[in-house]
């Protein structure tokens, strides 16, 4: 009897730490993900289009970014250029940008977006354009009903050259 005694207060003592260990990870989770996880305008723009900003003269004139619980969200960088240099547009260029402005079809998928209209709107500067998932069955749909359909998961990034100016938008459901 005195064996199951003990090894009953074994059982919980080893059950208490066990316990003490989760919530003390759980803890520290938090505070990474609030420090050293938490997205900047840089590593925001390297997730979306594996673009880096290393060797450009840049500030950061808007970051807005919102995420949920469940995954979706969506952001606005714009990235203003005090200097771009030759290298810095021929590096852009080698991503595929194709001239402004932005296709009446890639509009029409963009249902949602909170990038200013100028710059949506503009003919001057270049722009990447991705889309994920589609409202209604992507595999069953050709590409003509894909155009006309709402994208609930987008990425676009401007640029205007002229203008020294860059906008990343995305937007995730």
């Amino acid at each position: 009897m005195k064996r199951i005694k003990y090894f009953a207060f074994l059982l919980m003592k080893l059950l208490i730490i066990i316990v003490f260990i989760i919530v003390f990870a759980f803890i520290i989770l938090i505070i990474l993900d609030k420090t050293i996880f938490k997205p900047t305008p840089k590593s925001v723009l390297k997730s979306t289009f594996s673009i880096s900003l290393k060797d450009f003269d840049y500030r950061v004139d808007t970051f807005a970014i919102q995420r949920y619980p469940n995954g979706d969200g969506h952001a606005l960088v714009i990235y203003k250029f005090n200097e771009l240099t030759q290298a810095n547009i021929d590096y852009l260029m080698g991503f595929g940008l194709k001239p402004l402005p932005i296709s009446d079809t890639e509009l029409r998928q963009m249902m949602f977006f909170e990038i200013p209209i100028e710059y949506v709107r503009s003919n001057s500067g270049y722009y990447l354009y991705k889309v994920g998932r589609v409202k209604g069955y992507w595999e069953e749909m050709d590409e003509e009903e894909r155009s006309s359909r709402t994208a609930l998961d987008y990425k676009i990034f401007i640029i205007d050259f002229d203008k020294k100016i860059a906008i990343l938008y995305y937007w995730s459901m």
